[in-house]
């Protein structure tokens, strides 16, 4: 096989239809490994020219691709040299292990010395679409076959923003012939390409069981927010398709059936995951264990109705048997006193907990309540774009995964987007998806709002057909003026949302007013949410405050939701008796309890409490005061770790270990407070190396906190002073994160 690169230019279109497609010219690589492309020349072929056709420089570049860097470098060789827009990576592509980064994150927190290699490092095509950021490789033998492992560096930027977009389409064996699978989905993918007039005007959204925590008041607003973002959804009786794991203790049937609906553009998954499985959730309930018979009589009845009753108790009792049985290690008399010691019941609801065949049936039911890849195999789904709101749905260095099997059927399904690792649930699950709407491509989109784990599994280059009779903006503009243009109110919320982007990055002087007042001004969920989450990166404290503050009053959910955990992370005591006042007149909203009484300690717990009772007797409304206060106490006193951290990490007689251990709580607790603390650690020669690595990188998280610039002036003071290599390239990492948060 050859070892140099081959590049398959295809010239068969005219500049002239370049110009018609209303594109700029610029280039798309289709990054193939030889292996894949000699089996499916043909189709790789055809889709490259589906790509030219639709206004883009496509061209395909195969070959026996060994590393990272060598990917890489030919990426920056033709952003240079052909105004490269973006690439998807087919095939066996090395795969980047990126470690030392995880607060580009939204959630992941793994301990790096504590587990092995693979699972704790980050699958990361950051690596490859982010020019700015800079990694060093760290380890790549021969057992660790396409992974290699690269720790993100202090020479880069330590904030995402990508240069191009990227993709993955990998096929898998585990269906029969992997070249096989992968020629049939090139071969679909440019026959849905060719749909004409396609535009986005069907979405489902379905959210399963613990996401949102079943709260009906957070989940409700997705309609409106997608009514912003998708509005040609909302001009016909089955356009916008909602559920949720509540209507029906077995979803999965109904879930699959709407996903391969031909006319489905888009489906949005907001749930819990795996690699393989998709946990819809809900509930196995007694219509599991009736039978087919019809009831002639009304003792019948009820004894059908017990009988099934009794049936779902047994079924819950051997699972729960089965379960104790892993954690004694096969003891039975261990499981079973556990079993009577919580719920009183003897063997005689679980005998048959482990008879083979009684196993696999109980399997199969609960296997009911999740989709696997087995199911999405059989179900070839049609949805267009399919978003995987979960953890692990798009890890694609498994040999197979939920985003990969779900565009790898034979229906029309040809975009997954999913996530590598674990993600945060209170994230927004769809920013600036307006720019579907508006007829950018995946690709375009996700370039805007990706995360360290967030990928596209399939063709980034897909679009729909534009719904907005407007001028849309070119993406590679660098003009202030030219963006301040759509930033103005007669554009769509996302359009305008994405200009307001734009602007920050490029660094216009006054962005925090003008984000300030579209916030006040504008009618959108989606548009003030974006001017809130953007103010939040400038050193602009005042015009931060205002709008968090009014933001608690904001009649979005989401709005509210983070308006509430950013001020409780700034940690500024004068804004603490607005939270108070927002937990009082909103506490039966889950989440926003969760974010402002799991988070009261950043005021001091004990300040919270007084602070909450005295605005209860202000108010004096509350039904059961006392139950009302002893709830909120409990909550509280369950969040509060304040001392559990303090006290350990101060005490030099302690293990580093043990030590580093409870600093690395910090990370979800940045408590500024304790700012001073940390830093003594990391500035203190005599403390152990790893202790002082580990205390820089957690203020590396103090990203909202008040005291912020004063943590970077005090690191910045002390590096010079900083003999250890290791701790002062973390310190450098950590003044960069923190600095660009205050522009």
């Amino acid at each position: 096989m050859k070892k140099l690169t081959t590049i398959l230019a295809l010239t068969v279109l005219t500049a002239g239809t370049l110009s018609a497609a209303g594109r700029t010219g610029n280039s798309f690589a289709i990054v193939v490994d030889a292996a894949s492309y000699a089996k499916c020349t043909a189709s790789i072929d055809d889709y490259c020219r589906s790509v030219r056709s639709d206004g883009l420089d496509a061209f395909i570049s195969a070959r026996d691709w060994k590393t990272p860097e060598q990917v890489k470098d030919s990426l920056l060789k033709w952003y240079d040299e052909r105004s490269l827009e973006g690439a998807v990576f087919v095939g066996d592509i090395p795969i980047p292990m990126i470690r030392r980064a995880q607060f580009l994150t939204s959630a992941f927190k793994m301990d790096e010395n504590g587990f092995e290699w693979r699972d704790c490092s980050v699958p990361s095509d950051r690596f490859y679409d982010d020019f700015d950021l800079k990694f060093e490789l760290v380890r790549h033998v021969k057992e660790d076959g396409n992974f290699f492992f690269y720790n993100l560096s202090e020479a880069g930027e330590q904030q995402i923003c990508c240069d191009i977009y990227t993709a993955r389409i990998k096929p898998s064996s585990a269906w029969g012939d992997k070249y096989v699978e992968l020629d049939n989905y090139f071969r679909k993918l440019v026959k849905v390409r060719a749909e004409q007039g396609n535009k986005l005007d069907h979405v489902a959204s379905f959210t399963g069981e613990g996401s949102f925590s079943d709260s009906m008041i957070a989940w409700k607003d997705e309609q409106r927010t997608l009514a912003e973002q998708a509005p040609d959804a909302f001009k016909h009786v089955d356009g916008a398709r909602f559920s949720t794991f509540h209507q029906d203790p077995i979803m999965k049937d109904m879930l699959l059936e709407q996903a391969r609906l031909d006319e489905m553009d888009l489906f949005l998954f907001h749930c819990h995951g795996t690699p393989d499985r998709q946990w819809i959730g809900g509930f196995i309930d007694q219509s599991q264990f009736t039978d087919d018979s019809e009831p002639e009589t009304w003792d019948e009845m009820y004894t059908s109705m017990y009988r099934s009753m009794y049936e779902l108790v047994r079924y819950q009792a051997r699972s729960r048997f089965r379960r104790y049985l892993r954690f004694t290690d096969g003891d039975a008399a261990a499981a079973a006193k556990r079993m009577y010691d919580a719920y009183g019941l003897d063997e005689t609801f679980y005998a048959d907990a482990t008879d083979p065949e009684v196993a696999r049936q109980d399997s199969l039911i609960e296997l009911r309540t999740g989709i696997v890849l087995s199911d999405v195999h059989a179900a070839d789904p049609n949805a267009r774009i399919v978003l995987f709101d979960a953890c692990y749905n798009g890890d694609f260095r498994e040999d197979d995964c939920i985003a990969l099997r779900y565009i790898m059927g034979r229906g029309n399904t040809v975009v997954g987007l999913g996530n590598s690792v674990n993600v945060l649930q209170d994230k927004a699950s769809s920013p600036l998806l307006g720019m579907l709407t508006a007829g950018y491509s995946v690709g375009q989109w996700q370039q805007q709002v990706n995360i360290l784990e967030s990928h596209i599994i399939g063709d980034p280059t897909f679009h729909f057909t534009p719904s907005y009779d407007i001028d849309l903006p070119d993406l590679g503009n660098m003009s202030v003026k030219y963006w301040k243009k759509y930033a103005g109110a007669k554009y769509p919320a996302d359009i305008r949302g994405l200009a307001l982007q734009k602007l920050v990055n490029l660094g216009y002087v006054d962005a925090p007013k003008l984000l300030r007042d579209t916030y006040f001004s504008s009618d959108s969920y989606c548009l003030r949410y974006q001017c809130m989450t953007l103010l939040l990166e400038f050193d602009a404290d005042d015009l931060s405050r205002e709008v968090l503050v009014a933001a608690l009053d904001d009649p979005y959910e989401f709005t509210r939701r983070k308006a509430s955990y950013f001020l409780s992370l700034r940690g500024d005591a004068s804004t603490m008796n607005e939270l108070v006042k927002t937990y009082m007149r909103d506490y039966n909203a889950k989440r926003l309890e969760f974010n402002i009484l799991g988070n009261c300690s950043f005021f001091g717990a004990r300040n919270f409490m007084d602070a909450l009772e005295a605005e209860i007797a202000a108010q004096g409304f509350v039904y059961d005061t006392a139950a009302f206060k002893a709830n909120a106490r409990r909550y509280v006193r369950s969040s509060d770790i304040k001392e559990y951290i303090e006290d350990v990490i101060v005490d030099k007689s302690l293990n580093p270990k043990r030590r580093a251990s409870r600093i690395g709580f910090l990370r979800n607790n940045p408590y500024p407070f304790l700012a001073g603390k940390v830093i003594a650690i990391v500035t203190d020669e005599s403390e152990d190396s790893s202790l002082r690595v580990t205390a820089a990188e957690a203020l590396g998280w103090y990203t909202y906190a008040w005291n912020r610039q004063d943590i970077v002036d005090t690191l910045e003071k002390a590096l010079p002073g900083i003999k250890d290599r290791a701790v002062s390239r973390e310190v450098k990492k950590t003044v960069k994160r923190l600095e660009a948060y205050l522009k």
